[in-house]
């Protein structure tokens, strides 16, 4: 009322107004800057892109959430006479699900411009586009391009490996096709192991994994090995073997 009476004094046209609930955090706290709770910069400084923050603020409130999009798409669906009045706990899973999906759904020409500070490269402009296509499905958040990208030029952890399969990384040594690898690479590779050791699913599989990343889970191997370069697959199979 105070606000009405302000503008009405001022001979100003009184804007629609309306009350968002109180944001909580996830202990049902009441946000506050003072006692830094979640923010902005936060929220950017973790990894987060514009339009994945954009989206889940603007879900605050209502019993749906908008599809992921800038400012001008989301406001197209916003609706304050939805918004409920309870107050709003701010979910952080919630949040990072749809962080995850808003760089899922990024081309490399639209997540450039939030890269910064979130890691170093010495590549091509080419070659980054295609390893980003190949990671961001995997991603999180943006702190996690850096993990990404040591797994495919830098160093890794030694994996752990049994006697009879170190003797398989041996043979995948010797049969590993001559780069450029491509995504059919891949295939073709494993398909020749299969071929001569008689393995097959996991255990055709998991070793190679093991040995060209140093982990269990991860990037689609056919993709992975698309952008990796044939010095580190060759070191790191031969270090694997060992």
């Amino acid at each position: 009322a105070i606000q009405v009476q302000v503008f009405e004094a001022l001979g100003a046209e009184v804007p629609v107004m309306a009350h968002m609930p109180m944001l909580l955090d996830e202990d049902g706290g009441k946000l506050s800057k003072r006692l830094d709770s979640l923010s902005i910069e936060q929220l950017r400084a973790a990894g987060y892109v514009p339009n994945a923050i954009i989206t889940y603020i603007a879900s605050l409130g209502f019993p749906f959430m908008p599809n992921i999009g800038s400012v001008e798409e989301v406001a197209k669906d916003f609706d304050i006479t939805k918004m409920g009045r309870a107050p709003v706990r701010v979910d952080t899973a919630q949040m990072r699900r749809l962080g995850a999906q808003a760089l899922h759904n990024s081309s490399y020409a639209e997540i450039v411009p939030h890269l910064k500070g979130f890691f170093t490269s010495d590549k091509s402009a080419s070659e980054l586009e295609t390893f980003w296509d190949a990671i961001k499905g995997n991603l999180e958040t943006l702190a996690d391009v850096q993990d990404f990208y040591n797994l495919c030029y830098g160093e890794v952890g030694a994996p752990v490996l049994e006697a009879d399969e170190k003797e398989y990384i041996r043979t995948a040594e010797e049969t590993l096709p001559s780069a450029p690898y491509t995504a059919e690479t891949w295939s073709a590779w494993t398909g020749t192991l299969k071929a001569q050791t008689g393995r097959k699913g996991r255990q055709l599989f998991m070793p190679l994994r093991k040995a060209l990343t140093g982990q269990e889970h991860g990037p689609e191997m056919a993709t992975l090995l698309s952008v990796m370069e044939e010095a580190t697959v060759k070191s790191r199979l031969h270090k694997a073997a060992e």
